[in-house]
């Protein structure tokens, strides 16, 4: 279809979606600890300057581990209907920085669970150093919902490169489906 205009050929894609946000506990940090979040690996912990967080007074980090891993899982079989005929995507936000020197990286993810919440998959956005490193920039990482689905994990994953501080920072997480 040559002759289809631009706007036609898109229409398929550009269709409008449902988004369901789905409630996280704490994304951004702000009782000032790391409640509503489970670590994998390492130790989650709040931080509030250089730089100051992208909103509020605290945002995620893990000061001591070369590794972190954490995660927050969320009840998604409400939806088991539209996830098992493969209507669903998930979608993951965040802010992220880090420290003004340094090569420290983070990212976040998700993870896809059964009903008897073993991993049916998992998939991090890659990890990152920001640039400029002292100011947050918004990310975010899709995926096609697995049939079978019943929880989802919002993952934030942070990776020390030198020194002994983990500098890659987490604000401002949100969890969405869009059907």
């Amino acid at each position: 279809g040559g002759s289809m205009k631009l706007s036609q050929r898109l229409a398929p894609v550009m269709r409008r979606r449902t988004a369901f946000p789905l409630l996280l506990v704490n994304p951004d940090a702000e009782t000032g600890d790391t409640s509503g979040w489970t670590n994998e690996q390492g130790v989650l912990a709040v931080r509030t300057a250089n730089p100051p967080a992208n909103q509020g007074g605290y945002y995620f980090v893990d000061a001591t581990s070369a590794i972190h891993k954490s995660r927050q899982r969320v009840d998604v079989s409400a939806f088991a209907s539209d996830i098992d005929a493969g209507l669903m995507t998930a979608v993951i936000t965040w802010q992220q920085a880090s420290y003004s020197s340094g090569d420290d990286k983070s990212a976040c993810g998700i993870r896809f669970l059964n009903n008897s919440q073993v991993q049916i998959s998992e998939s991090i956005a890659l990890e990152t150093t920001p640039v400029p490193r002292m100011v947050w920039g918004y990310r975010s990482h899709s995926m096609s919902v697995p049939v079978g689905t019943r929880y989802i994990d919002a993952l934030i994953k942070m990776t020390r490169a030198a020194g002994t501080a983990n500098d890659g920072y987490t604000d401002d997480i949100t969890l969405t489906l869009y059907k």
